[in-house]
């Protein structure tokens, strides 16, 4: 039996909000993770109980997430609850309490959750690339925070970040699957009317509908350029201390790949953790699905020829894939590897081979065209999934401004070339960051003479 109905039988709401900053004396990323544990604990009118027990009520799936640019709030369910799922989201996300008592807790929980990072090696290892790439800049940070800045946090801190961030012109809402345009247009207006009356607008760009199609916003109250509001539609419960004004905007520092090398060293480790870092684009860059196709080639998938080289081939890793990670101003391409540490040397010579191979030669049609069809049925798939489609509409907002056509992006990915896919991998794959944790064995975590080597020559070339 084929049920051709179930993927229209729920929908999925979201609030994103966008908050990356670009100084690197900020310590904004691990406290804006811990504002997003925070907003869970309590509203002037409902505790954290209340909160958990009212979406189990309306049979609602409520999840979490905090990138390195923004903070997601989502929420799954059927259609007929929906705008009472999603008033609640507004509600907890809007007016959080930040009860100190639940924040003293919530430290400790997320000091466990670092705790629990960086005991797993194949975790850790990434967030070490991303701090050999980038260094002191923003995005060369954890997610989870640091130690010392979560130990530290305050009540007061943590209601001026909200206020500074969590306002109208920052927030995206969107709504993907079984909802009407009356329900959109009722979810926007239910949005504008959180904070004073009359005060408050929409997310810019208005809610997004299910094929991407945005009402109509609310009147604008403030600039989204300066990240102001002359009265914020996010309030936070006040305090005596009045700590809550909005700070001022820094402009945005566009960061560059410092370059390096960074090593954990664990001798209760059998296996080493690689991650190479190359760079890469941007999100929105126009040269995009040249991109995706280039890392589905090197190790986005089984076929991939990282993968049917050193694994298959070769033998000498037991996981091997590359992966990409696209900003507002920059990205980067990364290959991790897992293998015994005397293989680490020979792993990263092939990996160089065959990156050297796709600069020389590019791909062969058959290959290049099994990449393109596999990127297609992906996003295809995609579209069926309200999750899916409510995480791509979103970064598309914050991203692009715009929403394509599923058909054009189709089409993009159809027209990628094989010399387009050699020009890239010519122009960016050079390293400039490697990461390692696991066992020291002669070199393995430091990579040795050959890797500062190619780095080096490939700058002197470019």
């Amino acid at each position: 039996m084929v049920d051709r109905e179930a993927a229209a039988r729920s929908v999925s709401a979201g609030l994103f909000i966008v908050a990356g900053s670009r100084d690197e004396a900020d310590d904004e990323a691990g406290l804006m993770h811990l504002i997003e544990h925070m907003v869970f604990k309590g509203t002037p009118s409902r505790s954290a109980r209340e909160i958990a027990l009212t979406f189990d009520r309306l049979g609602a799936e409520v999840d979490a997430y905090t990138t390195k640019e923004y903070t997601a709030y989502t929420v799954k369910a059927l259609p007929d609850v929906l705008l009472d799922a999603f008033d609640l989201l507004v509600e907890m996300v809007a007016r959080p309490t930040f009860p100190e008592t639940e924040l003293i807790k919530e430290k400790n929980v997320i000091l466990e959750e670092i705790r629990a990072a960086e005991d797993a090696p194949d975790d850790l290892v990434h967030e070490l690339a991303a701090a050999a790439a980038y260094g002191k800049h923003p995005l060369g940070r954890p997610v989870l925070g640091r130690r010392s800045v979560i130990r530290a946090a305050d009540r007061a801190r943590l209601v001026r970040l909200h206020r500074r961030f969590y306002r109208p012109e920052r927030t995206v809402a969107v709504l993907a699957g079984a909802v009407s345009a009356a329900a959109v247009e009722k979810a926007a207006a239910r949005l504008a009317a959180f904070g004073e009356a009359g005060a408050g607008s929409a997310p810019a760009g208005g809610t997004q509908g299910p094929d991407g199609e945005a009402s109509a916003p609310a009147p604008e109250t403030g600039s989204a350029v300066s990240g102001r509001a002359n009265k914020p539609a996010f309030e936070v419960a006040p305090t005596a201390d009045g700590a809550g004004a909005p700070a001022p905007e820094e402009e945005p520092k566009e960061p560059s790949f410092a370059g390096g090398r960074r090593h954990r060293t664990r001798r209760e480790l059998e296996q080493g953790h690689l991650v190479l870092v190359y760079p890469g684009l941007r999100a929105g860059h126009p040269d995009g699905p040249s991109w995706a196709v280039l890392n589905r080639l090197l190790g986005g998938s089984m076929a991939a020829r990282l993968f049917q080289r050193i694994r298959e081939d070769e033998g000498l890793v037991y996981d091997i894939y590359s992966y990409t990670a696209a900003y507002r101003d920059s990205g980067y391409l990364a290959v991790y590897a897992a293998m015994h540490p005397e293989r680490a040397a020979r792993v990263e010579a092939l990996i160089a081979e065959e990156i050297r191979a796709l600069i020389e030669r590019g791909p062969g049609e058959e290959e290049l065209e099994a990449a393109k069809r596999t990127l297609i049925a992906g996003y295809a798939f995609d579209l069926e999934s309200t999750e899916a489609r409510l995480e791509r509409l979103a970064r598309e907002a914050i991203y692009l401004g715009r929403h394509p056509e599923p058909e054009t992006v189709m089409a993009r990915y159809r027209a990628v070339s094989t010399d387009a896919v050699r020009k890239l991998a010519h122009r960016l794959l050079r390293p400039v960051g490697r990461a390692w944790v696991g066992p020291a064995v002669a070199g393995a975590e430091r990579g040795g003479a050959s890797w500062a080597a190619r780095r080096d020559a490939r700058r002197v070339r470019d």
